[in-house]
């Protein structure tokens, strides 16, 4: 070779294996990719190689690995190589089952990214040593009921909040009053059931979270209605909300000649306290109000 030739290696790994990186053992050359600038001395290169293992999935997972900003699927690894999890967007899980979140590397759980409700569905592991088995891990679907006949507030399991929260949200309106989001259950315009997220401090450095439904005083909707949820990671396939669990009772009110009165709600429990708002016409004055129920009395 002369001096200043450039000089071009090509590496070819055994079955196994793939290139790591060049290593200048001898003469005081740079390399460039693979390729150096010769100079007027002896020169040493060698071509370093390390083992690779077989990263098997079971189809509901990809492995896969950043290259220059790029997260590209890989299906082999080397030993302390971090991986990254990820479920595809079209991916399905067995009928009538839904992905938890949760993946499993040789059948053991690495455990789940869904945080505070906030399903990433993505876990990273570094490889080991040897071949792996990979899987997300699935659970058959659940049906929930959300008893709201009480008026008070029923807790909601975190994950079909978030099923509500993301799947309705079109459907549903934000009382910034209240800090909460309403649903109109019987599309009527009349907000029916309030989903509340509380936050309860329990030290200087903790704080748990809640989430609810709770029956609305506006709430005209009785009886049970059904939303259907077909998301890969949505736990419960339909979730009923029952206005009419515990002996909810209607209000009704005749309209009067020369006034007005309102209710302050239209559906009641026995024992709630119902706040009746009378306005006369100028002119007039209340003079009676009568309260009855189905059997006139």
């Amino acid at each position: 070779m002369y001096e200043y030739e450039y000089v071009y290696l090509t590496e070819s790994p055994a079955n196994g294996y793939r290139f790591k990186e060049w290593q200048v053992i001898k003469g005081g050359v740079t390399m460039d990719g693979s390729t150096f600038e010769m100079l007027n001395e002896d020169v040493e290169i060698r071509a370093v190689f390390e083992p690779v293992y077989s990263i098997i999935s079971d189809g509901s997972v990809n492995a896969c690995a950043w290259f220059d900003l790029s997260l590209e699927i890989i299906h082999e690894a080397a030993e302390g190589e971090e991986i990254e999890l990820v479920i595809p967007e079209d991916t399905l899980p067995d009928t009538g089952k839904y992905f938890t979140g949760e993946f499993l590397v040789d059948g053991e759980s690495l455990g789940s990214d869904y945080n505070a409700g906030s399903p990433i569905y993505k876990f990273t592991f570094t490889m080991p040593a040897h071949e792996v088995t990979i899987s997300a891990a699935q659970e058959r679907k659940e049906e929930l009921t959300v008893e709201l006949g009480s008026g008070e507030k029923t807790e909601l399991p975190e994950k079909a909040y978030m099923q509500i929260n993301f799947t309705l949200s079109d459907e549903m309106s934000y009382n910034f009053e209240n800090d909460w989001s309403e649903l109109d259950l019987n599309k009527s315009g009349t907000a029916d059931i309030a989903i509340i997220t509380e936050f309860v401090d329990i030290s200087d450095e903790a704080t748990e979270i809640y989430f609810y439904a709770q029956l609305l005083p506006s709430a005209d909707a009785i009886g049970i209605y059904q939303y259907d949820f077909t998301d890969n990671k949505d736990k419960y396939s339909s979730i009923f909300f029952n206005t009419s669990a515990s002996a909810l009772y209607s209000i009704s009110i005749d309209t009067p000649a020369h006034g007005t009165v309102i209710a302050d709600r239209i559906l009641a429990n026995k024992d709630d306290n119902v706040t009746l708002s009378v306005t006369p016409d100028k002119g007039y004055k209340l003079k009676t109000l009568s309260v009855i129920d189905d059997d006139d009395k």
